[in-house]
């Protein structure tokens, strides 16, 4: 271990992720900097359900979330930490917490309290966030899924939801995630963030 700290340099190195723009975040506390432009780029090329979507990215998946409330900010952000922690499935969150005792849980949670108090986003979330996001979830395997992944998804507990206003007509190129997601940040957002 010792010989692997001196090889990246300081242990403080060793917890700190870089942007697209050049930023650092560091995991496990100190200073976040990032870019709006950091959150749309890491978001509109992670894909969301493990891949298992296809190329459905999370940028895509919050501005869904953002339009089901009508436009919000918190809505379009509630994601947005992961593009410092990643975006890990539910049922690998599960796992670690019950192997860990509530290791990710806590550790997500303290990554998207920084994060929300960096842009000024309302933090815990509240209950309608919760709402829309478990809805997006449903449109989307309704939108996307195969039927088998239906079928296993429904053995699960979640029941895809067929909304004609919400269905997915399309899965957006990364450019695309990355501009939807600019310009309702653009629109909803704050005229600054929290420093």
């Amino acid at each position: 271990m010792k010989d692997i700290l001196q090889s990246i340099g300081t242990l403080e190195n060793y917890f700190q992720i870089a942007t697209s723009t050049g930023s650092i975040c560091s995991l496990v506390g100190g200073r976040l900097k990032m870019t709006i432009a950091d959150v749309a780029y890491s978001l509109s090329n992670v894909n969301s359900f493990n891949g298992h979507l296809g190329q459905y990215s999370t940028a895509q998946h919050s501005c869904l979330v953002s339009d089901l409330l009508g436009g919000s900010y918190c809505g379009l952000m509630h994601d947005g930490h992961e593009m410092i922690c990643g975006d890990t499935s539910t049922p690998v969150k599960n796992a670690l917490n019950l192997l860990g005792n509530n290791v990710w849980k806590d550790f997500e949670h303290g990554i998207a309290k920084r994060f929300c108090h960096y842009w000024g986003v309302t933090f815990p979330f509240p209950e309608e966030v919760h709402k829309a996001d478990h809805m997006a979830r449903r449109i989307e395997v309704a939108s996307l899924a195969t039927n088998e992944m239906k079928t296993a998804l429904r053995k699960l507990g979640l029941e895809p939801l067929y909304n004609t206003e919400f269905a997915i007509q399309e899965v957006w190129t990364p450019d695309r995630s990355f501009r939807e997601f600019m310009d309702r940040f653009d629109k909803y957002g704050p005229t600054g963030r929290v420093q």
